[in-house]
Order: structure tokens, then sequence, then C-alpha cells
């Protein structure tokens, strides 16, 4: 059944009013659906009531008090959005982990009897996430890395030719074509402001760039407090900015090899060396690898997803040799001994991974060529990614949709008039697919921004 509850005046604090306003200031009427993108092919199933650590989450994250009648209300309001967006149960189970179900081992622990795939598919719900396999909320992860296509094949993954670096090239390269002048190794400092509004960058060098408008596609903590700063921003906006989780968990391994490897349990060249490689025997695995993450250490046993890219693409290697590219986790950016120990432990966390691998296909470390290990720290100092999150933050809950990067700001307008975010600190988050880019494009044209 649906029920009237009144709207808490808290609500307009974590933004679900203001997002509701935002929508009728876009020619919205009150009775359309607050997400008419979003289509069920099933009709309009009831939806499953909210959980209940959402509830601890507004008062002890967000900080209100009277969060008991506070989580009443929105738990309906989110109740009416889901019924009228045609959310199915089992997509609105995933988003909120009710009743235990939102974890992505438990999604995919029911119906399957190959116990090896279960652990291999979970493990896309704890990719850049600092939770294990069966916390709460990492079906959602699992969703996120399921609901993309490449033409047309749903779940599908591609690699570019010429390396991913070449995504970035072909993107640079039509943005010249149609006039932009891109200018490499020139390193923010501040933004510049004018009152409320943001009118150009100020170089390290010491240049300044003036502008109509700036649009930032680094992380929320680097764009608020880095460039923009604390000073000159409302102290709530702030607060949500410092309560916005990074928890870097993600590790890289790149190795150049003389020969491709050979598995014990499947010897010699075949297509499997063509598609990505997955290690994660079982749950209890993934778990294990998790519970070092907890305590402060890089997971001595991880998982391990790879590709081979060399073997689609010959031109990313010279001839008769091999790139081999590892995502690893757990590599949790705040080590025990704080995350400036990473340096120490890196070539550590390296050999871990490839003893491990060494396991898996004997005489594999004696191809080895020429190793390259990224840790979170590594990502943080080297490419700005704050505490090294591959997503400009975690795709948690209370971080998705309307609450991206921070209540009232999920639109890409930021609180300085002219300043846009347009990274995946912005809904929808991370992942290579250009979506933040694209549709904070799309409204800054429709808002004539630009």
């Amino acid at each position: 059944s649906i029920r009237c509850v009144p709207l808490h005046p808290l609500l307009e604090t974590i933004g679900l009013l203001r997002y509701r306003q935002a929508r009728a200031r876009g020619g919205a009427a009150p009775t359309d659906r607050l997400w008419n993108e979003v289509v069920s092919a099933t009709g309009r199933p009831a939806s499953a009531a909210w959980s209940k650590w959402f509830g601890r989450y507004l008062g002890d994250t967000v900080g209100i008090e009277d969060d008991r009648k506070v989580f009443h209300s929105f738990r309906h309001s989110f109740k009416r959005m889901a019924r009228d967006s045609c959310l199915e149960e089992a997509l609105h189970d995933a988003l909120t982990g009710h009743a235990g179900r939102g974890s992505a081992g438990r999604a995919y622990g029911r119906g399957y009897s190959l116990k090896p795939l279960i652990a291999a598919m979970s493990a896309s719900g704890i990719i850049g996430t600092f939770l294990g396999v069966r916390s709460p909320g990492t079906a959602y992860v699992l969703l996120h890395h399921y609901m993309g296509e490449i033409d047309g094949s749903f779940r599908a993954w591609g690699l570019p030719r010429g390396g991913t670096g070449e995504i970035s090239m072909s993107i640079a390269r039509s943005a010249q074509h149609f006039g932009a002048e891109i200018m490499t190794e020139a390193s923010v400092k501040e933004v510049i402001l004018q009152g409320d509004r943001a009118v150009g960058v100020v170089l390290e060098d010491g240049r300044e760039l003036r502008a109509k408008t700036v649009v930032s596609g680094c992380d929320p903590r680097r764009t608020f407090m880095g460039f923009v700063g604390e000073k000159n921003l409302d102290s709530e906006f702030v607060s949500h900015i410092k309560r916005y989780k990074f928890r870097g968990s993600s590790g890289k391994v790149n190795l150049s090899l003389d020969r491709l490897p050979s598995f014990k349990c499947l010897p010699g060249d075949g297509p499997h060396l063509k598609g990505d490689v997955t290690f994660a025997p079982s749950i209890d695995f993934l778990e294990k690898a998790y519970d070092d993450a907890k305590y402060g250490a890089f997971s001595k046993r991880p998982f391990m997803n790879i590709v081979f890219p060399s073997n689609t693409d010959p031109s990313v290697a010279p001839p008769g040799k091999h790139v081999m590219s590892i995502f690893v986790q757990y590599a949790p950016y705040h080590l025990k001994e704080g995350p400036e120990a990473w340096p120490s432990q890196r070539e550590a966390f390296g050999d871990a991974v490839c003893d491990m691998f060494e396991e898996l296909a004997p005489g594999f470390k004696s191809s080895i060529l020429h190793r390259h290990v990224l840790t979170p720290w590594d990502l943080e100092q080297t490419y700005g990614l704050s505490e090294g999150n591959i997503f400009h933050g975690e795709l948690s809950l209370e971080q998705l949709a309307f609450f991206r990067p921070a209540p009232g700001f999920s639109r890409y307008r930021t609180p300085i008039k002219n300043l846009w975010l347009c990274g995946s600190g912005a809904h929808p988050g991370g992942g290579v697919m250009a979506g933040p880019g694209w549709m904070c494009a799309r409204t800054m044209l429709e808002e004539k921004a630009v």
C-alpha cells in the first residue's frame, strides 16, 4: 500500500526537496516521475522497504539527531519514487541492501549450482570499494559494472586499440578539431573567484587563465577543498565534502612479458587469454582478502582481475612480446602504518601478486621483463586521485544519485557560480564510460552556460 507521510523538514538538509525543485524548474510537472528515464519491463511491482542502516547513516554520518523521524519520512518518500519510476523489486533491493540481500555474494549465491561462478561473478561488487563481498550495498557496485554495454553486448568489456590512453587521445583530437586548445604539464593551483563566481584558474607556475566557465574533472575533495578552498564555501557543504568517502582499496601491477603464461588448469594459448581472467576461487577467499585490508594491510592472497591486451592488439607490445595488466584487491590506502608507508611496501605488494600468480601458472615469474606496481598512494601522488579511489569516491548508497557528491548539488552545478563538476565524483559515478562528462555537458548546453 502507499501511505501519505508528511515530509520531515530535515529532508531539505539532505537534498531531496532541492532535487525535486530543480526538476520542477526544468519543466517537470508535479505528477511527473522523478526518474523518468527508468523504465520497467514488468509493469509496476511493489518496492521493498528502505534499509534500516540508512537511518543509522542519517544519525551517525549526516548528523541528524531525530534520525528515526527523518528516516521514516525518507523511506516512504523513496518508496513512492521507486514505484513512480517502475523500479523492479530486485533492483530496489540491490540499491538498498534490504533484508541482507544487498550484498553481491548473497545476490549471486541463490540459484547457482556451479559454485566456482558465484565468486567470480560476485567479485564485480567489490571493485574499487572498501567492502567485502558479503557487505550490504555491494550488489549496487556489481550492478554498476554489469549494466553497461559495448556495441549492443551487455555486461561486456572492451580493450581499446592502442591501450586505454588512446580513448583520452581520441577525445583530445576530436576537441582540437573543433578548436579546443589543450595544455599539458599545467597543474592548477586554485580557482579564481570574484565573489561567489568562478572567473578562471591560477596555474602552479603562476599563470592566470580567465574564462566564462570553469569545469573540473577532478574529484570533489581536490576540486572544493583544494582549488576552491574551505573558506570560500558554505560550512554545511564543507561538512558534506569532508564526510564524502574515498577509501581507496585497489592497486595495479603492470607487466611486460617475453611470453604468455600457461595455466596449470588450462595449459597453452587459447581464447581464455584473449578475454578477462578472474582469480576468485570462492566467496570465503574474497572475504579473507578483505580481512587483511580491514586491519590496514594489503591482501597476502588477493583477488586478481587480469587481461593481456597485446594478445588482442599487438600494437601495444614489440613483436613476440606481451603486456599484462593485473587489477588487485585489496590494497587499502590507509595502511596501519599510514598511507605514507606505501613506498616501503610497494614491492612487497607486487611480490605477493606475482607469487600467487606463479602458483596458477608455473614459470610465469621467469617471463617478466619489467614490472610496474601502482598502489593507492601512487594513484593519489601521480594522478591526483584522493586516497587513490579510482571512482572519485566510493559507489556506496549514500553517495549515489542525488547525493553525489553532496545533497543539493548532484546535477553538476556547484555552490560556486560558473564552476561545474564533470568527473566521476558526479552522477552516475566512475568507470570508463564518459557518463558524468556527457551529462554535465548536456546540462551546461541546456542552461546556456557556455
